[in-house]
């Protein structure tokens, strides 16, 4: 009696099925596809970054620093680290932005979700108006809420520029470290990005299941209590995901540092990258290990956090806190005059940058009428007319001309021949240099 035999495919063959396989599913395509342009969009500028630290790049700091043209080399890495200008270079913008992230992530956290707690939770006035126009600090450029912030506190006494409406008005000078430096680019930055935490933590307050607050209510728990063991829980995600957006978003911020003078990384990034671009690639890979770290850090905490099961089911209605007949009107209107100060400021600051773009086209063109003026001023054969009719000077004579080739320059050398001329007066030597001069220009 005959056994059956078995038929085995061919590794070849059986790879073969699978790719066809994956292939055959639209989604498995759009992946691999977004996989290439991931590739290309973002690991390829990093692998980039990471070789011009190591490159030696002709005419920057490496170059002089090993006496090389090209190649490889770990010097970017030792200068910036190890020599003197290294607290200059690295420490300082290092401190300074780290910081600025951090005071940057509290402003916004806490203004952010403030405002969406006094949105969401309580029975504030005019809440509709309020939620839309929070939104505009985000919208507008980072360097607007920078030059607004000088126009309300700069002043003359102080900063050495004109007044801002606190002295002008008011006749207040405000610090140095109020108007430049660390706190002015953390609270820009702040209110810049705000709304990062109120979008996400106003989210999770709409959507939050009141239940676990009333019974807690119903305990008689404290509400300081009830706040950090169940609000504050639960809005952590969202308060994760703000700072991880406010943290890499600020570090890597450039107006507002440099409008408010804070040397940050992304600053001495900037100045850097001209003569030290290798310094330069490396301060960025730094900025990027934080972001990375961040968010790190945001992915272990996501997966330690507590859950919370209702099990009664979602009620279906949220506890308001009410802020009192007065107290929702007198809120909402200092949110309101807030904002209507920042726009009229915002107004100015766009007419400034208006009327500073037509100062710079009108000088431009000034420039060039000055230039044409310039070279018209020097015509030379104006010069020669009057050096010969009205001073009385001659050209040298022939015999007087020696000329001698250089290899390394087009330049032609003009030698008086001094044996063969006659002695000369004072007059016909200034004739013989002015003529020389000419000569030269030909």
């Amino acid at each position: 009696m005959s056994q059956p035999t078995t038929l085995r495919a061919s590794q070849g063959t059986i790879l073969w099925n699978k790719i066809k396989t994956f292939f055959s599913k639209p989604h498995n395509v759009i992946l691999l596809l977004l996989g290439i342009v991931l590739t290309f969009t973002t690991v390829a500028p990093i692998v980039a970054i990471v070789e011009d630290t190591f490159k030696i790049h002709a005419g920057t700091i490496d170059a002089h620093l090993t006496g090389q043209a090209s190649g490889y080399t770990t010097v970017n890495y030792t200068d910036l680290f190890t020599s003197r200008m290294a607290k200059t270079n690295l420490w300082t913008p290092l401190l300074n932005t780290v910081l600025l992230a951090v005071g940057t992530c509290l402003v916004s956290i806490l203004y952010g979700g403030l405002f969406a707690f006094l949105i969401t939770r309580t029975n504030l006035a005019w809440r509709k108006y309020l939620s839309s126009i929070f939104i505009f600090p985000y919208i507008m450029p980072q360097w607007t809420l920078a030059v607004v912030w000088q126009n309300l506190f700069n002043s003359n006494a102080v900063t050495g520029t004109s007044n801002g409406l606190l002295a002008a008005l008011f006749g207040i000078n405000m610090p140095m470290w109020w108007c430049k430096g660390l706190f002015p680019s953390l609270m820009v930055l702040g209110l810049h990005y705000a709304p990062f935490a109120y979008i996400l933590i106003g989210g999770i307050f709409r959507n939050m299941d009141a239940n676990l607050e009333e019974a807690a209510t119903i305990l008689d728990t404290p509400k300081w209590k009830t706040m950090f063991r169940i609000t504050l829980p639960m809005v952590k995600p969202a308060i994760l995901s703000t700072i991880l957006l406010v943290f890499g978003s600020s570090m890597g911020s450039y107006p507002v540092p440099h409008y408010l003078g804070l040397t940050t990384l992304a600053t001495k990034y900037v100045s850097l990258n001209s003569k030290y671009t290798g310094e330069a690639s490396i301060l960025a890979i730094i900025m990027m290990i934080f972001g990375v770290a961040i968010m790190l850090l945001n992915q272990l905490s996501l997966q330690s956090r507590k859950n919370y099961t209702t099990v009664t089911g979602k009620s279906g209605q949220t506890s308001k806190i009410n802020l009192g007949r007065a107290g929702k009107h007198i809120i909402a209107a200092v949110l309101i005059v807030i904002s209507l100060v920042a726009r009229v400021q915002l107004s100015q600051a766009s007419a400034e940058v208006s009327a500073l773009e037509d100062q710079y086209a009108e000088l431009q063109e000034q420039q060039t009428r000055l230039r044409i003026d310039y070279e018209s001023a020097f015509n030379l054969t104006e010069i020669e007319d009057y050096a010969i009719h009205d001073l009385g000077m001659q050209k040298p004579r022939s015999d007087q001309l020696y000329y001698i080739s250089s290899s390394d320059a087009a330049d032609t050398a003009v030698v008086l021949d001094q044996s063969a001329a006659e002695p000369l007066s004072l007059a016909d030597r200034l004739g013989d240099f002015f003529s020389s001069i000419l000569e030269y220009f030909r």
